[in-house]
């Protein structure tokens, strides 16, 4: 950047807490914060007591729907992608997938087979803290320990932080791996029978990001779109708009609020000013002195506004005040 920008204008700083703390308290004009729901908050309370704006991107808890006539293979990859990559450290990571019960069984096998191929140091990377470690392993052994079925991974391999891709199935309803976000490499597959149900499964959450939809219907996906309650919604693909410049990028709830990228942001990072300019020379007619001339002209145009007003003698009453308002101000 510095070799194409103006001195300065960008920097790095690189630190941890009281770093953004400071950044946050140092006279800036505002903020835009990707990161806990907690910290968050605490960075929103911070930017109002300074009244400055906060745009929040604090995560997610998204879903991905198959129905009964996607393409199975193509669904099983892209999903798979969706919930694996970076380790499923990404805020639209599917951590949720919801699958039509006509084709569940096999879409459940093909998701297990190809999560079976991926390969950890080179396709699945290390979480970031021992303490997220945890958070994934804590969320996993509490879904197994309800009853959860593991088709693969499920435990830490205790080599650094590396947690191996992990698809659960028979999840119980009240299990933290659909609830709260696990940010890790878990993709939790429940079948579902009626479309109706899908806007309380997927609403379900605190969080409000992004939602897919799989299907060969594209009418059909886009309709069923409009009940999700997020930021983004994609047909046949997830996870990967926010590299689009053009589309526009929040989300609902504890997803935080603004938007990042399109030219919605833009209004998330400035602030109109309104220049107005007066080239007259007379007096306006509400100036002072407030005398029976200019009562007339506002009685008259309080009767013009109202519905079923009488509008000739509320006319005929507003020129004359008018005109009488011109007379004194010449």
């Amino acid at each position: 950047f510095q070799e194409h920008l103006e001195p300065g204008l960008v920097q790095c700083i690189i630190g941890g807490g009281e770093h953004g703390a400071a950044i946050v308290s140092a006279g800036i004009d505002g903020i835009c914060f990707t990161g806990s729901v907690n910290t968050g908050h605490k960075v929103a309370l911070a930017a109002a007591s300074a009244g400055i704006t906060a745009t929040l991107e604090l995560g997610g808890k998204d879903a991905a729907v198959v129905l009964g006539d996607a393409d199975i293979g193509r669904a099983a990859q892209g999903i798979a992608w969706a919930a694996f990559a970076f380790a499923g450290q990404n805020c639209a990571a599917v951590e949720r997938c919801y699958v039509h019960d006509s084709i569940y069984q096999p879409f459940l096998t093909a998701v297990i087979q190809h999560t079976k191929s991926l390969k950890l140091g080179t396709d699945i990377g290390p979480l970031v803290t021992k303490q997220q470690l945890d958070v994934v392993d804590g969320h996993v052994s509490e879904a197994i320990d309800k009853g959860a079925s593991v088709h693969t991974g499920g435990r830490p391999t205790n080599e650094g932080y590396y947690y191996p891709p992990t698809v659960l199935s028979d999840v119980p309803s009240g299990a933290s791996v659909l609830t709260e976000e696990t940010f890790g490499p878990v993709l939790p597959v429940i079948p579902f029978s009626n479309l109706e149900d899908l806007p309380d499964l997927v609403n379900g959450t605190a969080f409000g990001l992004t939602t897919s939809v799989w299907t060969s219907d594209l009418e059909m996906g886009e309709a069923i779109a409009e009940n999700f309650n997020c930021g983004v919604v994609t047909i046949n693909n997830h996870s990967f708009t926010g590299a689009l410049p053009s589309a526009a990028w929040g989300g609902t709830k504890n997803t935080g609020h603004g938007i990042t990228n399109s030219r919605f942001a833009l209004y998330e990072m400035t602030r109109p000013k309104t220049v107005v300019v007066d080239g007259s020379k007379q007096p306006e007619m509400w100036w002072f002195p407030h005398n029976s001339a200019l009562l007339d002209v506002t009685r008259g145009l309080v009767e013009l506004s109202r519905s079923g007003g009488n509008r000739l003698p509320a006319l005929s009453q507003t020129l004359k005040g008018l005109l009488r308002r011109w007379k004194e101000s010449s």
